[in-house]
């Protein structure tokens, strides 16, 4: 399984805070840890379950909240012309965010 260049992290700044940049106004970022996939094959038809863990933390502009991470996750025919045979996307809710400063997520898509 791979994850697209760039696709592995979402960054939410504090638009609020325009003369800051960088870092300073960084209020949450999530990042992919893990992934797994388990294929099967029953009378000709693979099916396959795939298994994203993540993390978001807090940066210097957040606080408390939630934080919604959208997830995708697409099965890609490679080759010349690459080809999406399959695209499904997921909305995750960090809510744990109101809690701690480090949040863990999983998602599990099973067909």
């Amino acid at each position: 399984m791979i994850v697209r260049t760039g696709a592995s992290t979402l960054m939410i700044g504090d638009n609020s805070k325009a003369s800051e940049s960088g870092v300073l106004s960084l209020r949450y970022q999530g990042t992919i840890i893990r992934t797994a996939r388990e294929c099967n094959v029953t009378a000709g038809v693979v099916t396959m379950k795939v298994g994203v863990e993540g993390r978001i933390i807090t940066g210097p502009a957040g606080g408390p909240g939630t934080v919604d991470v959208p997830l995708r996750i697409a099965i890609v025919q490679e080759g010349v012309n690459p080809k999406p045979i399959v695209s499904k996307f997921a909305r995750i809710p960090g809510d744990g965010c109101q809690r701690q400063r480090r949040v863990t997520f999983t998602h599990i898509e099973p067909d």
